[in-house]
């Protein structure tokens, strides 16, 4: 029975080594999204404006 829970406590080290590691990947595309996001705003403040044709055809 040993054996048997310290496979299982090994498992479960594992599967949450892997969470652990999967949370940080996803930290870290959220925060280059973010900057993406930051650079497209400043982007759109700076860029002049643009009439929209679909606008003025109403």
């Amino acid at each position: 029975m040993e054996n048997h829970e310290r496979r299982a406590r090994d498992e479960a080290k594992e599967a949450v080594q892997k969470i652990r590691l999967e949370a940080e990947l996803l930290r870290s595309a959220i925060a280059e999204t973010r900057e993406r996001i930051e650079e497209s705003r400043q982007l759109l403040a700076r860029a002049s404006p643009v009439k929209c044709p679909l606008a003025e055809a109403h």
